[in-house]
């Protein structure tokens, strides 16, 4: 699909929609102005009650598991707060009962270029914490904590320390998908670039490959028939 897309006159947005919200945009100008100081280590986390193995993100022949799910999310935002392409250091799985390759949850280690680390936990159920969707930066001098990034529109909130000092800001109730819509609505009309294009899509998927290498587990590959 890259490809092809470099070769026509179109536009290819994946839909990461949480990033075309004002909260995402926020949280990178916090991660990446210095007013933490420098990066030491970002940490995401999604999971959500979904303990019906019969659901299709269960579903191998449609590339199911926790991190193909709710783990996309945690991957694309460890990469917009740490600000690189990081190298997966670790990772573990908890299997679906029997389906020993669908990871019904997933905790990963990475190491971005500039030395700092970070870390994403995901689940698709885990009955300690059925549901928690958080991101958070330490840096030298101050910290961020934000509070459902994924859907802003349904509850936020967004914590800055800084030398002590913690203010909260929240951003309106907007959906997401109004946001991206209308990202996509520009990027068709007026030529305006996306942040989630196809080569962050690749860059993402490669992400995701190695965690699944990491933790001893097949990359998701479509079969002849769900392709």
């Amino acid at each position: 699909m890259a490809d092809a897309a470099g070769q026509a006159d179109g536009v290819v947005m994946e839909a990461f929609h949480y990033r075309y919200h004002p909260l995402a945009r926020r949280m990178h100008e916090v991660a990446t102005s210095g007013i933490l100081g420098a990066t030491r280590h970002v940490e995401t986390r999604m999971f959500i009650p979904l303990p019906r193995k019969t659901d299709i993100r269960y579903d191998w022949n449609l590339a199911g598991g926790a991190t193909m799910d709710v783990g996309t999310y945690c991957i694309h935002m460890l990469r917009l707060l740490g600000d690189g392409e990081p190298e997966v250091l670790s990772a573990r799985s908890t299997p679906a009962g029997t389906r020993d390759q669908i990871d019904r949850a997933m905790e990963a280690e990475f190491r971005f270029p500039d030395g700092h680390t970070g870390r994403i936990a995901c689940a698709l159920w885990d009955p300690r914490r059925p549901f928690l969707v958080t991101a958070s930066v330490k840096g030298e001098g101050g910290r961020l904590d934000v509070l459902n990034p994924v859907t802003p529109q349904m509850f936020h909130r967004l914590k800055l320390t800084v030398d002590g000092r913690r203010s909260i800001e929240r951003f309106g109730r907007k959906s997401t998908y109004a946001c991206q819509l209308e990202a996509f609505r520009d990027a068709v009309l007026e030529g305006t670039p996306v942040p989630t294009d196809s080569t962050d899509a690749v860059r993402q998927m490669r992400v995701i490959d190695a965690v699944y290498r990491a933790a001893g587990l097949e990359p998701r590959q479509p079969t002849t028939d769900a392709a």
